[in-house]
């Protein structure tokens, strides 16, 4: 009983302070009214802004988990509950700090990036579609790509997998399958969202949209990946 009772004390002190200060009050005024020492005023003031920032951070908190388990990305939920995305991020780890890595989690080497970069190529090379050996390795395509444009090792380490193995399969690097492509037939990455195809001698892209359905997205345009690639198909 006894400490709540200095609780509430703490609480009635704290609101007194404010008052005096809010009137204009220096800190050594404030001690002098209230006969406390100055090093106490100091240290009730820190504590106070400490325990509000906790308080406002077991809110945020809370909202931050409500708007993950509704489906809204670590970014959203940053933008929503106006809070840098990093720090979002670092909050949700703190809360689980003994949970078992993932392999989403950012924490494989080169050497584990390159073991999985080879298993995807050569799957792909023996008939997988990039998204089915996605799968199979256990990681998404997005990040797969993304460490091929990170890393230069890797993207050699898939082309030097992918090309041995294009022999025993229809995948081509993108000048054999240029003369596909000069003869009128459609040509696309294996499993990609995008196609190339000569219309009246210009080469044109067309990108499947949501039902499933190719549109023309003007003259085509690739990326280095693209043209070093070796897993180009004629689409039949």
């Amino acid at each position: 009983m006894a400490k709540n009772t200095k609780i509430e004390e703490r609480k009635l002190l704290l609101v007194r302070i404010k008052e005096l200060r809010a009137s204009g009050n220096t800190i050594d005024s404030v001690a002098q009214i209230m006969h406390v020492s100055r090093e106490t005023i100091w240290r009730w003031i820190t504590e106070d802004k400490r325990q509000q920032k906790l308080d406002e951070r077991t809110k945020l908190l809370e909202q931050i988990k409500e708007l993950r388990a509704a489906g809204n990305t670590i970014s959203r939920t940053a933008q929503i509950v106006e809070i840098p995305r990093a720090t979002v991020q670092r909050w949700i780890r703190e809360e689980t700090p003994d949970r078992p890595v993932k392999k989403m989690d950012q924490y494989i080497s080169l050497d584990e990036k390159t073991a999985i970069v080879v298993k995807w190529a050569e799957l792909i090379a023996s008939g997988e579609t990039r998204s089915n050996a996605a799968e199979i390795v256990g990681y998404p395509i997005m990040m797969i790509n993304r460490w091929m444009g990170s890393e230069p090792s890797l993207r050699i380490e898939f082309q030097e997998s992918v090309g041995k193995k294009q022999y025993c399969t229809g995948r081509k690097s993108f000048e054999s399958i240029m003369t596909d492509v000069r003869a009128g037939r459609p040509v696309w990455r294996d499993g990609g969202r995008f196609k190339l195809q000569l219309v009246e001698a210009a080469l044109m892209r067309y990108e499947l949209d949501g039902a499933n359905v190719w549109r023309c997205k003007g003259f085509a345009t690739l990326s280095g990946n693209d043209v070093l690639a070796r897993d180009w198909a004629v689409i039949e």
